[in-house]
This record gives structure tokens, sequence and C-alpha cells, in this order.
């Protein structure tokens, strides 16, 4: 297999590029103000996600109060079909 040296001669080998304006300029991120706003985010996160199964478990249990409400209903006045 031929080197990369061979294939590709006229790409300059660590280069860098002069910056002309300000605004092109990479700024340094500091990683503990990052990691406190990721750690922020996944606590919002967790705290929704806690929420959302709380009230899941809610609507559960009133769908499961409903269905002994009606089948008590059913049982207190049983409808009986008579053929003639």
């Amino acid at each position: 297999m031929p080197s990369l040296d061979a294939i590709l001669p006229y790409i300059p080998r660590d280069t860098r590029v002069g910056l002309v304006r300000e605004h092109e300029r990479v700024n340094q991120v500091e990683k503990n103000t990052r990691l406190r706003e990721i750690e922020e985010e996944e606590q919002n996160a967790v705290h929704e996600e806690q929420q959302r199964q709380s009230q899941q478990q809610q609507q559960q249990q009133q769908q499961q109060q409903r269905q002994k409400d009606q089948d008590s209903d059913d049982d207190e006045h049983p409808h009986l079909d008579t053929y003639a």
C-alpha cells in the first residue's frame, strides 16, 4: 500500500493559520463551568423523570379506583338477561 506522503505530497502538515479577525478565535471553556452546567441539566432531567413517573402512578391508581367503583356498581344492580 503506498504511503500517504506519495499520494498527497501537496497537503502541508502541521500548519497554523493566522487569524485575521478577533471573532475567529475559539474561546476556551472552563471545564468546571461546563461540568456544573451539565450536572444541573442532568439533575433537572432526573427530577422531571421522577415527576413524570409519580404522575403516571397517580393516574394508574385513579384508573384502578374508577375500575373498582364501576365493578362495585355492576354488582349492586345485576342485569338479568331473559329470553322468551
